[in-house]
Order: structure tokens, then C-alpha cells, then sequence
């Protein structure tokens, strides 16, 4: 993840060294002052907290219908995590991300990273879960 983050500071340098150029073109227009790197970080927040929030509430709607474990994969944030008693599963995607959710024989569901570039290719991250056939993996009516 030290890429991620390196990449993410990069990004921001970049929009920071474009600040100077817009602010002066919204001056010929009459416009104030308005930083791009600012409104990146806060949508970026924005989305991070987002899917934090969706996660919870996928989780405490699954313990209302005591179910074990949900399995996700709409918002495209692969992820293992587990929310008071239920285990919150999201795919991520393949197209970008490929990422993946596979069980092995013995039923325990863990995430591989499939993508070229990598350094974990093909190996289970994160986290791996162990479901038992006692689990219910049924959704519930409203």
C-alpha cells in the first residue's frame, strides 16, 4: 500500500502545481480563488467514507436478518471485514482492480489479487474467512 499512498501524493503535488494556473484564469473571468487539490482531497474523502458507510449498513441490515456473512461487489472495493458478528465480503472487480473472491475445498473464502503490476499477484490478501455450513448466507425479506 506505500505505493498507493506515494501515488496519492504525487497526484495531489500535481493538482497543487495547477492551483497558480486556474486561480489565474478565474481572475480574468472575474472569479475568486478556488484550490483543485482541495476539492480532489475532499472528494476522494468523500468517497472513502462513502463506501465505509455502505459497508456498515449492508452489515447491520445483514444482523437485523441474522445472517452470517454478506457478499457485495456493486461498488467495486474489494474487501474483507468483519462488522460485530457478520463478515462483510465485497468482489471488488476484474476489470480494474482484478480482484477476486474464491473458496477452497475446506470453505474458507479469501481474496486474490490478479493484477499484472501487483507485487502480491495471485496470492490471497488481506484477510481470509473460514464459513462453516452452520453460516446463513440467505438474504432476508424487508
Amino acid at each position: 500500500m506505500k505505493w498507493l499512498a506515494f501515488a496519492g501524493d504525487l497526484g495531489y503535488q500535481f493538482l497543487l502545481s495547477l492551483n497558480p494556473l486556474i486561480n489565474f484564469v478565474r481572475r480574468r473571468f472575474g472569479l475568486g480563488y478556488w484550490s483543485l487539490s482541495a476539492y480532489a482531497k475532499r472528494r476522494v474523502k468523500d468517497a472513502v467514507s462513502f463506501i465505509g458507510r455502505f459497508e456498515a449498513a449492508v452489515a447491520h441490515y445483514a444482523e437485523r436478518c441474522d445472517v452470517d456473512a454478506v457478499l457485495c461487489g456493486h461498488i467495486h472495493s474489494a474487501a474483507i471485514r468483519e462488522f460485530g458478528r457478520v463478515i462483510y465480503y465485497n468482489c471488488g472487480d476484474w476489470v480494474e482492480s482484478c480482484t477476486a473472491l474464491v473458496e477452497d475445498e475446506d470453505g474458507i473464502i479469501s481474496m486474490v489479487n490478479c493484477h499484472p503490476l501487483s507485487v502480491d499477484r495471485m496470492s490471497p490478501s488481506r484477510m481470509t474467512e473460514s464459513l462453516s455450513d452452520k453460516q446463513n448466507l440467505l438474504a432476508c425479506p424487508d
